[in-house]
């Protein structure tokens, strides 16, 4: 897979490209149905698979105030499509300039430089300023630029809407196996190691660290969860939230303990931290030694749900 930054570095080709534009946040199965559709055109058309996607959430600039949370962080995203076999990703920021494009200026705009032959949007798509791309003016625009325009239906499970809207409440409401179901793969977390201030360490669990500030979250407290570190799993379990007896910041972060193994060799590295149990809501202690003998019992229960 071959991730585009700007337009102009598109290499020119032979390869006819199917394209699809969206978003994809938690590329959950109404995006893996757009791909599978994608890749079953191109397959048709001897074309190439092309994803057109931000960097940034469009929130993040139309409703900055209260910007959307994230399904999963752009690493994961790309880390999910290249999984998916996408030929090329272009990847672009969000901006206030793109957002005041219309529909047909900006599929000119990448037409000139993608010179794809069909367009696959989801059934609920629309481009361009003020979401006037409608499927009526897209349709003109496919016959004025001569590619092709394709709508797919509406995907349910189980009579339920799969949107990313849904999945994050229900990831809100701790609901993790009713939100895996419509990701279609178990919740969690891609992001790299940061190093952390070696508290856990000192408490005699050491943990490997993750920034999830803006991203959807459910509720904070313990979880048995697997670490998926270069195809390898590791059984641990974590901590998810501003743990309040150790820290004074409130922004939250994921402490993922390792049952097995040590975490040393995790830093500046990309892991997949999957939920499997709930094990308790997090709180403060009143006292050191009241959370290390906690810790224990959570360890002991970890290795009970992951076994």
């Amino acid at each position: 897979m071959k991730v585009i930054h700007h337009l102009h570095e598109f290499p020119s080709t032979n390869h006819p490209i199917v394209l699809t534009i969206g978003n994809f946040d938690g590329m959950h199965l109404g995006h893996q149905k757009v791909l599978q559709a994608l890749k079953e055109f191109a397959k048709l058309q001897n074309a190439q698979t092309a994803v057109f996607t931000f960097v940034n959430h469009p929130s993040t600039v139309l409703n900055s105030a209260k910007s959307t949370c994230q399904l999963c962080t752009l690493d994961h995203k790309l880390f999910l499509l290249e999984q998916a076999k996408i030929d090329w990703v272009i990847l672009l920021p969000f901006t206030l300039e793109f957002a005041g494009q219309t529909a047909e200026i900006f599929l000119e705009k990448l037409q000139a430089s993608i010179p794809f032959s069909h367009l696959i949007l989801g059934h609920d798509a629309f481009l361009g300023k003020d979401r006037k791309g409608d499927r009526s003016t897209l349709n003109q625009i496919a016959k004025e630029h001569a590619f092709e325009l394709t709508y797919l239906p509406e995907y349910s499970i189980d009579t339920k809407k799969i949107s990313s809207s849904a999945i994050r409440q229900l990831i809100a409401d701790g609901k993790l196996s009713e939100a895996s179901q419509l990701l279609g793969r178990s919740y969690s977390f891609y992001g790299m190691v940061k190093p952390g201030q070696r508290k856990g360490r000192h408490l005699g669990f050491p943990t490997a660290n993750f920034d999830v500030t803006g991203m959807c979250l459910p509720p904070y407290g313990v979880y048995a969860v697997k670490l998926w570190h270069q195809g390898i799993c590791f059984p641990a379990v974590a901590n998810l939230g501003i743990a309040p007896t150790i820290r004074e910041e409130n922004n939250p972060v994921l402490e993922v303990h390792l049952l097995d193994a040590q975490e040393n060799d995790l830093y500046d590295s990309f892991c997949e931290v999957v939920f499997h149990s709930f094990i308790r809501p997090e709180q403060k202690f009143s006292s050191i030694e009241h959370l290390k003998a906690q810790i224990s019992q959570d360890v002991l229960q970890a290795r009970q749900c992951l076994t």
